[in-house]
């Protein structure tokens, strides 16, 4: 059971967070969804941590950073896999 002053956003943001540094290398579709997840957890988690005098305002904040720059490298993969897909196909042999 979780304590009424611990601030659970805060540590699913950080979890979802260090999940998408995972899954963007891997996995990129995973790693932009649980990406946007720790965004918006560690938003609302920020929001909490002001209702309860800071506490777990770093853990948000490092969930939020780790969420987007794995949706940032998700995005980036995305990208080139697809130009790569587009690119290949549309490539002839002379």
């Amino acid at each position: 059971m979780s304590s009424p002053d611990q601030n659970i956003l805060a540590i699913s943001s950080i979890v979802c967070g260090g999940i998408t540094l995972v899954l963007a290398l891997c996995c990129w579709p995973l790693g932009l969804v649980t990406g946007i997840a720790a965004l918006v957890t560690g938003f609302l988690g920020l929001r909490k941590a002001d209702e309860l005098g800071g506490r777990g305002k770093g853990l948000a904040i490092a969930g939020m950073a780790m969420g987007g720059i794995g949706v940032l490298v998700a995005v980036i993969f995305g990208l080139l896999i697809g130009v790569s897909i587009l690119g290949g196909s549309s490539s002839s042999l002379n």
